[in-house]
């Protein structure tokens, strides 16, 4: 069978669209970086670094919201603005020297990015067609999973050489850089009204029918179940990570970033090998294969004797999570009436965050309890425990499109 070409060769709006993401992706890594730095070093102590990993996902879960703004606006000039908007937020930010007020505008940005990611995900669709869904969101993840390797070693780099300043910056100017490349991408989704079945109705109660039409919607409510408590349980080995290294495999702190990189190249290297893949790829194969072999990874790195094993381990569950981030975003696309992608987009990872951050809460105290290992342990078996759910929750091979 001859192998159809990469949706980035050819497609000259959905190539900007991948530049301009990647790049910002990179960017935002640098900066978490910074910002982390910049508030341990105004004195914040463990608290403040809390705070801010909360303000870096709490507003988040106004995914609804923000879904609604999606299919209601003219989403390039939605998506450039979220960009300037985080460029001036990010600028300012580089000057800002009381720990309090970089959460404030940490939370802004964060709005910001809120709001762009259901828009970015929402016009897939229309960018490269329906057929050629699963080959894109593959490009795109190994983008986006090639930045978030690269952006913090970049953000060493910068604050090595010149410190926070300099860092969120250039930040900053990814994010300019992102807007102009989005002036250029043509077919993305103009406003639309916001009547509703009864004609206008607010933002918010639009956001109410956006959790109705998820649940409405067997796939999407199924993507959503699974995501609240997989997430949670797969957030808990980034915590007890650098102890497993450490205690588990009783080595030194330096090989923490090699155990960190094997994960990373997983998450790149098989989404590349599916975005060059010529045949069209089945997003559920993709999302339960994915979750079975990320959840497998993190079983046996909790179970692994040693460094090398666990670095094995660790490959084979961030191939598994990149493959099934494709899975994801594939079948919700494929499900949902492409006028509602925004609200079933930013509804469902609304979920995913919300388990993000019943971990941040807990994991702590989890690990002082059943030390590093089990905790991986714990993870990998909550994650198969989650797709098992899945499983039984959405049996069909075939989605069942909602009628919009």
């Amino acid at each position: 069978m001859t192998r159809r070409p990469a949706v980035l060769i050819g497609n000259r709006s959905f190539t900007l669209y991948w530049t301009a993401r990647t790049v910002s992706i990179a960017g935002s890594q640098i900066a978490r970086v910074a910002l982390t730095v910049l508030v341990y070093q105004l004195g914040a102590g463990p608290v403040g670094v809390s705070v801010l990993l909360l303000a870096l996902t709490v507003p988040r879960l106004l995914g609804p919201l923000a879904g609604v703004i999606v299919d209601r606006a003219d989403n390039k000039r939605l998506m450039v603005a979220c960009d300037v908007v985080q460029a001036a937020l990010f600028a300012v930010l580089s000057f800002v020297r009381w720990w309090p007020g970089v959460i404030a505008l940490v939370l802004a940005a964060t709005a910001c990015a809120t709001l762009y990611q259901p828009a970015g995900r929402g016009n897939i669709p229309a960018l490269v067609g329906r057929d050629r869904l699963a080959q894109a969101n593959a490009q795109l993840a190994a983008g986006a999973n090639g930045a978030l390797a690269l952006g913090p070693a970049v953000g060493g780099i910068l604050l090595a050489l010149a410190g926070s300043r300099l860092a969120l910056l250039v930040n900053a100017a990814t994010f300019l850089f992102s807007a102009v490349l989005t002036l250029g991408v043509r077919g993305l989704r103009a406003a639309s009204g916001p009547a509703g079945p009864h004609g206008p109705i607010t933002l918010v109660g639009q956001a109410l029918a956006g959790l109705g039409l998820v649940w409405e919607n067997r796939v999407a409510r199924a993507v959503a179940i699974m995501l609240l408590p997989g997430v949670a349980f797969a957030s808990l080995d980034n915590a007890a990570l650098i102890f497993l290294v450490h205690s588990g495999f009783h080595v030194g702190a330096g090989a923490y970033a090699w155990v960190v990189t094997a994960y990373s190249a997983g998450m790149v290297g098989l989404p590349l090998l599916l975005g060059a893949w010529g045949r069209r790829l089945d997003a559920r194969r993709l999302l339960f294969g994915g979750e079975g072999l990320f959840g497998a990874g993190t079983l046996a790195t909790g179970l692994a004797p040693g460094l090398a094993f666990g670095i094995g381990a660790q490959v084979a569950a961030g191939a598994g999570n990149g493959m099934e981030n494709i899975g994801v975003d594939t079948l919700l696309q494929e499900s949902a009436p492409t006028e509602r992608l925004g609200m079933v987009f930013g509804t469902v990872f609304a979920a995913a965050c919300a388990g993000q951050i019943m971990t941040y809460l807990v994991a702590a105290p989890v690990i002082a309890a059943i030390g590093p290992r089990a905790t991986f342990v714990l993870a990998g078996v909550g994650v198969l425990a989650a797709l098992s759910c899945l499983a039984w929750l959405l049996p069909s091979l075939q989605p069942d499109p909602v009628d919009g």
